[in-house]
Parts: structure tokens; C-alpha cells; sequence
């Protein structure tokens, strides 16, 4: 507990060691998450806003175990004033009381449906989006091609793991997906419905189980998926750069990566479909404000002024996201894009509970010990 309590100080003082207080009137508080390349477009977009504007921004970059620091800012009363958010964890703040709504600063004709959906409770908007992010399949067209195989947009899951037992035969591995839960969640999805649907587990319905059990048997059976021991060695991304295999499951943010590492030509088709109504979930982010904010007239400001089709644009432009904003997404600034802008109409808003996170950690042990191939689904899930 001594520990626990010395990391919470250590981190509490770097806030106000780092210059400005909550008392301080001419500063408000941003936290955000972000690699460094994200980081390299964010901060001059907020050092402009601060040249012309009297009430300035400070960013805390918080780069790891962003939420739960958050939490702990919360409990300090020393919440943020701008909190960049994902849909995971914004039910949790806003039945906590702790966020402001939005609602009447945006313009939703400027977003698609589904983003704002995501960001919302009760029909109310709690953050400004940003981007949305859905998992995609990223092929390697030099292997299909060598294998004479010619792959259309949209293919079921059972044609997607046919297809991969096929290009097997040429390379190393059928296809690759991390054996977390946002990626197996879109296996269960194909077959089924999101794993919490309505407030509801459904990981125990027939076609859940199934997806499950058949996603295990084909990496650790038949050995058409990368297995965990492979994964503890060498990431999907890099197993895909190194044309190991020619399927890499992943979002929008592997962009970057593929293209200035990558010395070969790629495509991108949807998530298979399981035959059924595509539930494949949508998440997203955006720029939510603390209802404790004693500067909510700039922190409005600033969400404006972040949220703004140019700079929108500026972060677009980098590959990195799929822009909520719809004139952003089918603009020039937003390359490769059509298969993410279908997938965003397509898919299903991923509104999650409050407690979405503690029950997905636990589900995800579960499904875990099924994908390394140590139990079956009917021995975890009965």
C-alpha cells in the first residue's frame, strides 16, 4: 500500500511541478494519450491556439496507464479540464457525474452517426469526436498473387480462413491476429453479436462459443494462425513486414508503419462477415470536459478549436486515425480510405457499460487460455 501510495504522490507532483496549479486562472489542463509521432502534430496545433488566445493550454501527456492516472486525478480533485477519452471508459466518468454534456456545442451533421453513437449516453454527446476505429485486413497482394489468388471486398469468416489455409502452403503462417480482446472480439462479432450487447454477456450464446473454439483450432490445430509462443517472439506487424504471413488483423494506425516499412504492395478489405447482420464493433475518441471545470468557457473553446475540420485534417493527414468528421474522411487528406469510411457506416456503435472494462479483463482471461490452446471453450464456459 506504502508503494501504491508513493507512485500516486510521484505522479500528482510531476502535475504541479510541471507549472500550473488549479488555481492558476489563465491555464487550463489537457491530458492526452499519443505516440510521439501523434504528439509531433498535436503540439503545434495547441501552441497556435495558445499564440492567440489570453487563457492558455497546458498538455499533460500522459503515454501510459493513461486511465487509470486519470482515475487518480479524479479522486484528487485535480481533474483535467480537457480529457481526450475513448467509449471504453467514458460511461464509467459519465455515470460518475464528472463530464459535461456536449451536445449543444456540436454540429452533428459534420459526424458520422455511428461516431457520435459511440460517444454518447442517453442521446446525450460527452466528447467531441476525434476518430473511430474499427479492425480491418490488411493482405500482402505480391503473396496473393503468387498464389493466384484473387480476393474480393467482402468475404465471409469461413471463406477468410479457406482462403488462408490455401496461402499457407507459400509462407509461414495463414493469417495473423494478437490474442487480445479487441481483436478476438471481432471473430465472436462476425459469428454472433458484440460480446456485451444491451448490457448483456453474450460470449455463452452457441455462435460465441463457436467463433471462439474455431478461431483456437485454427491456430492451435491446424496451424493456420500464429500461436502464442510465435507472438511472444515477434508481433503480428512484424511478421506481416517480414512476409511471414499475408493476412495482418489490426485498425487505421498500423498505416503508418506499413507504409514506410513495407517494401511491397498491400490491400485492405473489411473484417470478414459471418453471414449475418455485421456486428463488427465501431469504438472511438474525443475531446470530453470535467464538470468540475473552473474554466469550462475555454475548455468549450478549445474543444472547438481542436475538433475543427482543419485541424482534423492536419492529424488525418498522418495516417494515424479514421476522422469522425465526415467532410475530413472524404476529403484529400484521408488516403486509403474507402474500406474504413464502409466500415464505419456498417458497423455497430460499441456502447458499453460502465463496468465494461473490469468485465472485458475478466472475459479475456477466459478466452485467453482457449486461443494458447490450454483449454476448450465448454471447459471455460460451462
Amino acid at each position: 500500500m506504502k508503494k501504491i501510495l508513493s507512485v500516486v504522490i510521484l505522479f500528482l507532483a510531476t502535475i504541479f511541478i510541471s507549472g500550473c496549479t488549479r488555481n492558476d486562472k489563465n491555464v487550463i489542463q489537457f491530458t492526452t494519450w499519443g505516440s510521439k509521432t501523434e504528439m509531433e502534430i498535436i503540439t503545434p496545433i495547441v501552441e497556435q491556439y495558445n499564440n492567440n488566445h489570453e487563457i492558455k493550454v497546458k498538455i499533460i501527456h500522459i503515454p501510459q496507464n493513461y486511465f487509470h492516472k486519470i482515475h487518480l486525478l479524479f479522486a484528487s480533485n485535480l481533474a483535467p479540464d480537457v480529457i481526450f477519452i475513448n467509449n471504453l471508459y467514458l460511461k464509467t466518468y459519465q455515470k460518475a457525474d464528472l463530464l459535461e454534456d456536449l451536445t449543444q456545442y456540436i454540429n452533428k451533421n459534420d459526424y458520422f452517426k455511428n461516431a457520435l453513437s459511440t460517444l454518447s449516453v442517453d442521446n446525450k454527446i460527452y466528447a467531441i469526436p476525434r476518430d473511430v476505429s474499427s479492425f480491418v485486413v490488411f493482405y500482402n497482394k505480391n503473396i496473393l498473387k503468387k498464389a493466384n489468388i484473387n480476393i474480393p471486398q467482402n468475404i465471409t469468416i469461413d471463406e477468410f480462413y479457406n482462403i488462408s489455409k490455401e496461402l499457407k502452403k507459400h509462407v509461414n503462417y495463414g493469417f495473423c491476429t494478437e490474442l487480445e480482446a479487441n481483436s478476438w472480439e471481432n471473430f465472436v462479432s462476425s459469428l454472433n453479436k458484440p460480446v456485451i450487447y444491451n448490457n448483456k454477456i453474450t460470449i455463452n450464446e452457441p455462435n460465441a462459443k463457436r467463433a471462439i473454439q474455431t478461431l483456437s483450432d485454427k491456430i492451435n490445430k491446424e496451424n493456420i494462425g500464429v500461436n502464442k509462443e510465435q507472438l511472444s517472439l515477434t508481433p503480428c506487424a512484424q511478421l506481416f513486414l517480414n512476409q511471414k504471413t499475408p493476412f495482418f488483423i489490426s485498425g487505421r494506425w498500423s498505416i503508418p508503419k506499413i507504409e514506410t516499412q513495407s517494401d511491397f504492395e498491400y490491400g485492405i478489405i473489411p473484417f470478414p462477415d459471418g453471414g449475418s447482420k455485421y456486428y463488427i464493433p465501431l469504438n472511438a475518441s474525443g475531446w470530453a470536459i470535467s464538470k468540475k471545470s473552473k474554466h469550462k468557457e475555454a475548455a468549450i473553446n478549445f474543444v472547438k478549436y481542436i475538433s475543427s475540420k482543419e485541424n482534423i485534417e492536419k492529424i488525418a493527414a498522418s495516417g494515424l486515425i479514421t476522422p469522425a468528421r465526415k467532410d475530413v474522411a472524404k476529403s484529400k487528406f484521408f488516403k486509403n480510405g474507402e474500406v474504413f469510411i464502409n466500415t464505419i457506416e456498417k458497423s455497430t456503435p460499441n456502447i458499453v457499460p460502465g463496468d465494461y472494462n473490469v468485465t472485458i479483463d475478466k472475459l479475456n482471461n477466459i478466452v485467453k487460455s482457449v486461443l494458447e490452446g490450454y483449454k476448450t471453450v465448454e471447459e471455460v464456459l460451462n
